[in-house]
């Protein structure tokens, strides 16, 4: 599959928590979260999850600040949220 090896090619591990949201509903396929998870490497170091709207990155500012929340739970506490 192209997506796979392009992320193997491009995809550096930062060794930092990443946070990754896509709608439910995407334009873009949902096969690239999982291509992405496969050459992540750090799965503990990363959290996918699905949010219920439609589109590409409409996440409205509320999803955005409680996302980024999240992220500054997660790296504070070192406790990974749930997806």
């Amino acid at each position: 599959m192209k997506v796979v090896a392009a992320f193997e090619n491009l995809y550096v591990t930062s060794e930092r928590a990443l946070l990754s949201s896509d709608e439910s509903y995407p334009l873009v396929p949902y096969f690239h979260e999982a291509a992405y998870k496969s050459v992540a490497n750090a799965s503990n170091l990363l959290q996918q999850r699905g949010l219920p709207s439609y589109g590409h990155c409409t996440f409205s500012t509320p999803t955005v600040l409680g996302s980024f929340q999240t992220l500054v739970d997660w790296v504070t506490t070192g406790v990974k949220p749930v997806s």
